[in-house]
């Protein structure tokens, strides 16, 4: 079995804290803003995107997606910007520290629905 070949690639970071998080259910909303350069000689549609917290990062996300309704043409950037939820008990105050994240992007292209998984680490706002 052959890996598919890589069809995009991402840049992510925190967003600061803009004094107007949201709280649901014992969480807390953190922004994020991603930059998609597609790789690939199609336009991508991006659908949602799920990640996770790995290592010692200083808060844990909650396994929920964001939905996402962005497309990016071929060869072409986009920067997004989505939420994603945290458990509030992780309610340390940290800034600068490192954020190590895992995740899947999906997406679809005219040959249908397809996914990629990412890993990337960044630092807090």
């Amino acid at each position: 079995m052959t890996a598919a070949p890589k069809v995009f690639d991402i840049r992510l970071e925190q967003l600061p804290d803009t004094g107007f998080e949201m709280h649901k259910r014992g969480a807390i909303s953190i922004a994020y803003q991603m930059t998609v350069r597609n790789l690939s000689d199609a336009p991508l549609k991006l659908k949602g995107i799920r990640m996770r917290t790995v290592g010692r990062s200083p808060y844990q996300l909650l396994n929920e997606p964001a939905e996402l309704t962005d497309s990016v043409e071929a060869g072409k950037e986009a920067t997004v910007v989505f939420t994603l939820w945290r458990a509030e008990s992780d309610s340390k105050q940290t800034r600068h520290a490192t954020v190590w994240v895992e995740g899947t992007l999906s997406y679809e292209t005219s040959s249908g629905a397809a996914t990629q998984k990412f890993s990337t680490s960044f630092k807090e706002p």
